[in-house]
């Protein structure tokens, strides 16, 4: 029985001490993400032809393209809004497949936490940089 118990508790040192941890102490280390890992969604205002077809391809109808007021019939980049319900969004990356000039992609951001749900619907900023605009 000593002898049971002695090699248990060895295996169990043996990973305890020559393993590398695997959990790390959030918030204050930030975790790796793996090459394929999905979050926040970032828009490339620069890239959107207003094409809708990443607020089509959303199974939750999380994605909406709204153009600003008494721009109907306008398809000036400036003229709309990107919002997305992030409350809502499963990080399924159907939008980043499906928009055919890669405008919408899932990028880093993981910390989303809010504590009002109103906040849970972001505006995403659909403003060009000046050199893209010459261009």
């Amino acid at each position: 029985m000593v002898k049971g118990i002695l090699k248990g508790m060895a295996l169990t040192l043996k990973y305890a001490l020559l393993r590398k941890r695997v959990t790390v102490q959030y918030p204050f280390e930030k975790p790796r993400e793996s090459p394929n890992f999905r979050a926040m969604h970032i828009l490339h205002p620069e890239k959107c032809i207003l094409c809708n077809l990443c607020a089509m391809a959303c199974p939750n109808k999380c994605i909406e393209i709204k153009l600003k007021e008494g721009r109907e019939r306008s398809r000036k980049l400036n003229d709309y809004d990107y919002i997305v319900d992030i409350g809502k969004c499963l990080w399924c990356g159907l939008c980043e497949e499906a928009c055919p000039k890669k405008a919408v992609e899932l990028g880093p951001e993981f910390e989303l936490a809010e504590y009002d749900k109103d906040k849970f619907i972001r505006y995403m900023d659909t403003s060009i940089p000046e050199e893209d605009k010459e261009s």
